[in-house]
């Protein structure tokens, strides 16, 4: 079993939440990337107008990354996947994250959940763009590959982002051992 996860892998959250805050957007080079804006933002603040959106914040402000299709082509490949991924505290989140994920990953099943090492075990692999959730899932027995964005420890990666995604595939689907990468 493949967990996929969303926000930052496949949909992309950051440009519309630049948007959304009438920023310039820009690869920010830190998970919480609104601390780092002048005035820097609490994550209050940082939540207040996108939950004034509501559902049309994913329904029209959040698209595709150009590669989310090749990507979900391709771990598909190698076995089961299932879209995992958090929700805010905004009532419509998960309705409006669900109709996201039926719209660019139709077929796929979603699961929402905070705590995703939860489904951590032997022969379950995350695919995850938040180095805490990485190492979570892995330390509760799971294997991982981070998925490379400029906010993570694979940073580097992001010049082939596919090509470092298939290669960890590959590696994963062939060995017996744990992956953590």
């Amino acid at each position: 079993m493949i967990f996929l996860d969303v926000d930052g892998v496949i949909a992309n959250f950051v440009r519309a939440s630049f948007f959304v805050h009438i920023k310039e957007p820009e690869e920010p080079s830190q998970w919480n990337y609104f601390e780092t804006w002048n005035p820097p933002l609490t994550p209050k603040e940082f939540w207040l107008p996108i939950h004034a959106i509501g559902d049309r914040f994913y329904d029209e402000w959040v698209g595709p990354y150009p590669w989310t299709h090749d990507l979900v082509a391709e771990v598909q490949k190698h076995d089961k996947v299932c879209l995992l991924t958090d929700s805010s505290s905004h009532p419509t989140c998960i309705p409006s994250k669900i109709r996201w994920c039926e719209r660019y990953a139709p077929g796929l099943e979603v699961i929402i959940a905070k705590s995703k090492e939860l489904l951590a075990g032997p022969g379950r692999l995350l695919i995850d763009d938040n180095d805490s959730n990485c190492d979570k899932f892995f330390y509760a027995g799971g294997n991982v590959i981070r998925f490379p964005q400029p906010w993570n420890s694979r940073a580097v990666m992001t010049v082939n982002r596919m090509g470092y995604i298939k290669q960890m595939l590959e590696i994963w689907s062939k060995q017996n051992e744990r992956v953590y990468n």
